[in-house]
């Protein structure tokens, strides 16, 4: 009953399916009755039309998509309507996967990131044949023709607002970063004497503390995975000297972002994301060079 209703809703819809084709696996296998892999040069021919899966149950959504060469799910497929059957019967809608952007959900939940945008395709752009299971395959949604211009063109809006979301993400992973460096260090202190530690370089800040904080990714500013430098002229120096501690830069990130910013650690443990020029002042008030 559901795959009569899915097939209802995909002629309804205008899809003019061909005669379906019995077929065996070796055949399917072989690219003879559909090709393992498509261009977005294909797409600019008629008759194409594209569709979203939701709801899709068990596994058999995508049964080639590995084999096609294509990593990460999707659940924008494009499809001319070819329906193939295979022994035991089993009904298949051919169909090519637009490509996911393969990223680690666990390193965008650490870092909260926003997920990003679908990529955009370009003539040539690789679709990897999926046979889509008409028995679990869910809902179909969104099926319309394919405009060859409206799938080719990037949508520049929507990659501005998440690159945007992202370099205010990535700018609070690196402000905590460095408040937790700030805390590292003031913990070492405490434990000698009110003195701050050896830290004229990275490496030497980063060894001293080894014991204060084990996070690897902490010392690392998560764009270009460069270590935060600490501000040498403070090494051996001993807290009750230090004038002002609200302006004096503990440490910070050694490279600004593309726009300018750079992030700073203070003595009192605040963090600011401050202006190239805001930076040269703070630098010459705390002694650096």
């Amino acid at each position: 009953m559901k795959e009569f209703i899915l097939l209802a809703l995909l002629t309804l819809c205008g899809l003019a399916f061909a005669q379906e084709a019995p077929a065996s696996l070796a055949t399917l296998l072989s690219g003879n009755l559909a090709p393992l892999r498509i261009t977005g040069q294909e797409l600019t021919n008629p008759g194409w039309f594209r569709f979203t899966v939701a709801g899709s149950e068990g596994s058999g959504t995508s049964t080639l998509q590995s084999m096609a060469g294509q990593m990460g799910a999707s659940s924008i497929f494009y499809t001319r309507g070819l329906v193939v059957e295979v022994t035991p019967p089993i009904r298949y809608l051919v169909a090519y996967a637009r490509p996911a952007l393969v990223v680690s959900l666990q390193e965008m939940m650490e870092r909260g990131e926003p997920l990003p945008p679908q990529p955009p395709i370009t003539l040539a752009t690789g679709l990897p044949l999926c046979l889509l299971d008409l028995r679990t395959i869910g809902s179909l949604k969104d099926i319309r023709e394919v405009d060859p211009r409206q799938e080719m063109l990037a949508d520049k809006a929507a990659l501005n607002v998440y690159e945007e979301a992202r370099m205010k993400a990535l700018v609070q992973v690196s402000l905590n970063n460095l408040r937790q460096i700030a805390i590292a260090i003031m913990m070492w202190t405490q434990d000698h004497d009110e003195v701050l530690p050896p830290m004229t370089t990275a490496a030497a800040m980063r060894t001293v503390l080894k014991d204060y904080d084990g996070n690897e990714k902490l010392w690392l500013q998560p764009v270009v995975d460069e270590p935060y430098q600490p501000n040498p002229t403070l090494a051996g120096t001993a807290l009750g000297d230090i004038r002002d501690p609200t302006t004096m830069i503990l440490a910070y990130e050694a490279k600004p972002w593309p726009n300018g910013m750079r992030c700073v650690a203070f003595v009192d443990g605040h963090v600011e994301v401050m202006t190239e020029e805001r930076w040269k002042a703070a630098k010459a008030k705390s002694g650096m060079k």
